[in-house]
């Protein structure tokens, strides 16, 4: 069984998830951006964290594919602790 029948699966089994992914999909699509720029640049959480003055928690939140979505600035400063390891960030609008 591919994903997309898993998907399938499980939302004919619980039709309520299929809001809830479509409500999240912004929110995962950054987390993965997130995670992507982050692995790309060799760094660990803990580094991010440091580097942009979060907590772990905060850049574990970032990095979860639901949940509220980071603001603005929270963002921009992820972004620059990836860039100093010269890493860029392609933003998607």
């Amino acid at each position: 069984m591919d994903r997309h029948e898993l998907k399938k699966e499980l939302i004919d089994i619980n039709p309520g998830l299929e809001g809830f992914l479509e409500d999240h999909a912004e929110k995962r699509d950054l987390a993965i951006k997130l995670r992507v720029v982050r692995k790309k640049a060799g760094l660990e959480i803990e580094d991010i964290a440091l580097r942009a003055k979060l907590t772990v928690s905060d850049v574990e939140a970032m990095e979860s594919p639901s949940g509220k979505i980071p603001e603005e600035d929270v963002i921009e400063r992820y972004r620059a602790a990836c860039q100093e390891e010269g890493e860029t960030f392609a933003e998607e609008k």
